[in-house]
């Protein structure tokens, strides 16, 4: 069963995973809309890429 785009999201989360560029993100400077379910980046330019596709 394929997973879905949030599920996705949420597991890299939990991981400190930049869902972009899968670099590690550090402690204290995630970036993002602050909903889980939108994830979370390591920098506004991996948001802003990630989510320019759409």
């Amino acid at each position: 069963m394929a997973k879905s785009e949030r599920d996705y999201l949420l597991e890299l989360w939990a991981k400190n995973v930049c869902p972009h560029c899968g670099n590690p993100i550090p402690e204290g400077k995630r970036v993002g809309a602050g909903d889980r379910g939108k994830g979370g980046f390591c920098s506004l330019d991996c948001y802003a890429r990630y989510y320019e596709r759409n």
